[in-house]
């Protein structure tokens, strides 16, 4: 009889074996728990020789929220479950990283998936586009009468990597700051960050 059960069992397929079911945590949760937030592409898979555990290391392109370096290991945290990662090398993924007991993980419930455009987009500007930014704005500022406050209003943004406020007004959840003093940028914060306005 076990030998019946072991061969239903090789012969229904892995999708149906076991679903993952990660804990329920929407976006900008995903986002403000990860220590790093980045696109890049497997270049090297390789097992960690004292734990046995699949290290992953990837060549970042973009940066969305940390400062990884130009190659990044790290381990996926789900591993022998239904919710490990699907590997490929040479893929390109959007990863969300975190710190667990020193070392850097990543997993499929921390949002970590295949790099599709539409999911890159919900991130916003990368910060390579907001470090060409920041330079234009300061430049812009030559122009006020107030410079000094111009200046101080994109550092501000600079330390937060946030964004002038678009056309359309901030996003979902996150309202305008400024500085108090006139000349100031605009620019879009998380709405439980610290805001200027009222400071």
């Amino acid at each position: 009889m076990r030998w019946n059960f072991v061969l239903i069992a090789m012969l229904i397929p892995a999708t149906l074996r076991a679903a993952c079911q990660c804990p329920v945590v929407d976006a900008k949760e995903q986002e403000k728990s990860a220590a790093q937030i980045f696109t890049g592409r497997i270049i090297e898979l390789a097992k960690d020789k004292k734990s046995g555990k699949q290290l992953i290391t990837f060549e970042t392109d973009e940066t969305y929220k940390g400062d990884p370096p130009d190659t990044v290991t790290l381990i996926d945290q789900e591993e022998g479950t239904p919710c490990a990662l699907e590997l490929k090398k040479d893929a390109m993924y959007i990863v969300y990283s975190h710190w667990v007991w020193a070392d850097l993980v990543t997993s499929q419930c921390f949002g970590t998936k295949f790099q599709q455009p539409e999911a890159v987009a919900k991130l916003g500007p990368a910060d390579s586009l907001k470090d060409d930014l920041y330079p234009m704005l300061e430049k812009a500022c030559m122009g006020h009468s107030a410079v000094n406050c111009c200046l101080n209003s994109v550092k501000a943004m600079r330390q937060g990597h946030f964004m002038p406020v678009p056309e359309k007004g901030c996003p979902e959840e996150m309202i305008p700051d400024r500085l108090k003093c006139f000349t100031s940028y605009t620019w879009c914060i998380p709405d439980e960050e610290f805001d200027h306005r009222h400071h």
